[in-house]
């Protein structure tokens, strides 16, 4: 398992973020880090792991952001668990290989929101927003 954690801070906000791809990943964080005082993000490549991590502390997440398409378990099958386990989280479904098909799919299955991935700041800027929305309607 891979798990790397950013700076903490009491009032931001805590984003576990869940991807097959290292360098997604490390955008991701690095973006945060950078630009996004109020989002904290901790990454990790092991849905299993993610699963264990939520339900170990369930009050340390503030909102799952998972990729759609991973080899050992899909985001769907992800969320399912989440749900399965009782955990009521924000869980925003985040893909670069999504379809009108997948988006109608999960929000079905109960995500919070659907984001395809994309390039550039402006990109991020509006995942940051989605992420503060989600938690704020939580």
């Amino acid at each position: 398992m891979i798990l790397l954690t950013g700076d903490t801070t009491d009032d931001a906000i805590s984003v576990l973020h869940l991807d097959d791809e290292r360098g997604a990943l490390t955008t991701t964080e690095n973006y945060f880090e950078r630009f996004e005082e109020g989002i904290e993000v901790e990454t990790t490549t092991d849905p299993e792991g993610a699963l264990d991590r939520l339900e170990a502390d369930p009050e340390a997440v503030d909102l799952l952001l998972c990729d759609f398409e991973m080899p050992a378990m899909d985001g769907l099958s992800v969320l399912a668990a989440v749900r399965d386990a009782g955990l009521d989280i924000p869980f925003i479904l985040y893909t670069g290989k999504g379809s009108n098909a997948v988006e109608s799919e999960a929000l079905a299955a109960g995500v919070t929101t659907y984001v395809e991935k994309g390039e550039g700041m402006d990109h991020l800027e509006s995942l940051a927003a989605e992420i503060e929305e989600a938690v704020a309607d939580r």
